[in-house]
């Protein structure tokens, strides 16, 4: 079994924030407990596998620091749009493949780390049922 794995995806269109790019506060992105910061690019990407649109955010070294999954194009610039007041005519259409190589072990990470939140929000959810 190879240590790593293929993932592919499509970057449909990309902004990169400006100055006059404000956060709404509208949404809240998380990393673990930390808030994520202002990101420096917006992509809309379609994964290979998969039907629906992620709308990633991106550090200046084009690194992700969150995503959300959409259903449709529009419903991920309308996201963005709640997120940064962004009009569909400041996106830059891209329609560029990628691949990108995940090792097994950060796979594998990753799903024990979701399990470990997923853990704690219930039983944050439990103490306290109004939340």
């Amino acid at each position: 079994m190879s240590d790593y794995i293929t993932r592919s995806y499509t970057i449909l269109y990309e902004l990169v924030l400006e100055e006059h790019h404000h956060q709404t506060g509208k949404t809240k992105h998380f990393f673990g407990e930390t808030l994520s910061e202002k990101p420096y690019m917006l992509q809309i990407v379609q994964y290979s596998n998969g039907s629906g649109y992620n709308l990633v955010h991106l550090d200046e070294s084009r690194q992700k620091l969150t995503d959300t999954y959409h259903d449709s194009v529009d419903q991920a610039m309308a996201q963005a749009n709640w997120e940064f007041l962004i009009n569909q005519s400041q996106w830059k259409f891209i329609n560029q493949g990628k691949e990108y190589y995940v090792s097994r072990a950060s796979e594998e990470m990753l799903e024990r780390i979701t399990q470990e939140l997923r853990a704690r929000i219930r039983n944050r959810q439990a103490k306290n049922p109004k939340d």
